[in-house]
């Protein structure tokens, strides 16, 4: 059975942030099952329930939903005027602590995050 969970993700050591960035982060809400992925089909009952948030220093927060693609995970803007505007996605992968997850920004810029933190709830 899958668990909702609130997981921290913060931008890890790359060339131009060497020690990384606690302030460069994604908060996601999801249900993950017992191997750490997002479970598409609890997902896809309770949609509201499941949430997304990027805050960076220098830009405004974004905020959104998670939509499930053929090869991951779109974070979709909730302020987007059709279903194809999205601003981050991720591979479907195993969500555990201090794992990694490349994160897909629109632009096409690749960036690696560690997973700071998992708490259930």
């Amino acid at each position: 059975m899958s668990q909702w969970s609130l997981i921290k993700l913060e931008l890890d050591r790359s060339a131009k942030y060497p020690l990384g960035s606690v302030s460069r982060a994604y908060f996601i809400r999801a249900p993950l099952d017992e191997t750490g992925l997002i479970d598409n089909m609890r997902l896809s009952r309770e949609p509201q329930s499941a949430a997304v948030r990027r805050f960076w220093p220098s830009q405004h927060d974004l905020s959104g939903y998670i939509v499930k693609s053929t090869s991951g995970w779109y974070f979709r803007d909730a302020d987007a005027a059709g279903p194809d505007e999205w601003f981050a996605s991720i591979l479907d992968a195993s969500i555990t602590a201090g794992s990694v997850l490349e994160i897909t920004e629109r632009d096409g810029t690749v960036s690696t995050f560690r997973v700071a933190e998992i708490t259930p709830f």
